[in-house]
């Protein structure tokens, strides 16, 4: 019983470290596409300016 516990320990600490990877590359990668998107359009609305 208790290796059992000590794998499920094991398992649920790799979730939580995945899920924190997986959460805090989320977030760059919606920052970054954000960024891209301002981008775009600065340089869209320079060109439609001229």
């Amino acid at each position: 019983m208790a290796v059992g516990r000590s794998v499920w320990e094991v398992v649920k600490g790799i979730f939580i470290a995945v899920g924190k990877l997986l959460y805090l590359t989320g977030k760059l990668v919606i920052c970054l596409f954000l960024l891209i998107l301002q981008l775009v359009l600065a340089v869209f609305h320079a060109g439609s300016r001229e």
